[in-house]
């Protein structure tokens, strides 16, 4: 009896062993899954913050440009008609380049390209705003005359048309890493989730199967233990266990 059994011990002590094994590895999978997943997710939300900022940069480059217009075209509305009436809106425009000026500043303060683009950009803006503020009519006509305005402005536009095409490569480079982790989070997600689900289908497989095994050898053994009794009965002979 005791050699009949052993075989069946040996087999209950490999499922103490496997059973917890599997469990372990299902939950070591699934916390690593878990961590790969909140690694992508950091990755694309730095990303996305980098795309967003780049967007916010050229932003703030069109109102300097936009407001850098407005004030060109009060202060020729001024030279041309001498009518003081346009002076109002360029002197707000003036306020709002130096405002969007020194907002654009503060956006480009972690790239060292752009930024050292910056102090350039605003001597030739304040360069043509002075044309108007410090010469008087009379000279700033002169100096429409002779073209310097024109000159000024065309090298302001090479400027910003410089920063612009700096941080639309940065732009472009953002958005693929953007794309790049996205892809890898969804890869990652469906990889960690497929062999989360095979391996708690194998788990839960070896459990049945371990179950079935073990209703079967209690099966045996009950049918095992009714034929000896019964040959004991038939046999008027007595047994014990000790």
């Amino acid at each position: 009896m005791n050699k009949l059994l052993e075989p069946d011990h040996r087999r209950a002590i490999r499922r103490s062993i496997i059973e917890p094994l599997a469990m372990a590895a299902v939950i070591i999978v699934l916390v690593i899954s878990g961590v790969v997943a909140l690694r992508n997710f950091r990755e694309l939300q730095q990303t996305r913050l980098r795309v967003s900022h780049s967007n916010h940069v050229l932003a703030g480059l069109r109102l300097v440009e936009a407001a850098v217009m407005d004030a060109e075209s009060g202060q020729r509305g001024f030279l041309i008609t001498g009518d003081e009436a346009y002076l109002e809106p360029f002197d707000d425009a003036v306020r709002r380049v130096r405002a969007s000026l020194n907002s654009f500043a503060s956006l480009i303060q972690d790239n060292a390209t752009q930024r050292a683009a910056v102090p350039e950009l605003r001597s030739l803006v304040e360069e043509r705003l002075a044309e108007r503020e410090h010469e008087g009519l009379a000279a700033a006509q002169q100096t429409v005359a002779s073209a310097t305005g024109k000159r000024t402005m065309d090298r302001i536009h090479a400027k910003a048309q410089s920063i612009r095409e700096v941080e639309y490569q940065l732009l472009m480079t953002r958005e693929n890493a953007a794309a790049l982790s996205y892809h890898s989070g969804i890869s990652t997600s469906i990889l960690s989730t497929l062999t989360g689900l095979l391996l708690v289908g194998g788990v839960l497989y070896l459990l049945e199967h371990n179950r079935r095994k073990a209703e079967r050898s209690a099966l045996d053994l009950r049918t095992t233990r009714e034929r000896l009794q019964l040959a004991l009965d038939a046999a008027e002979m007595g047994s014990w266990n000790i």
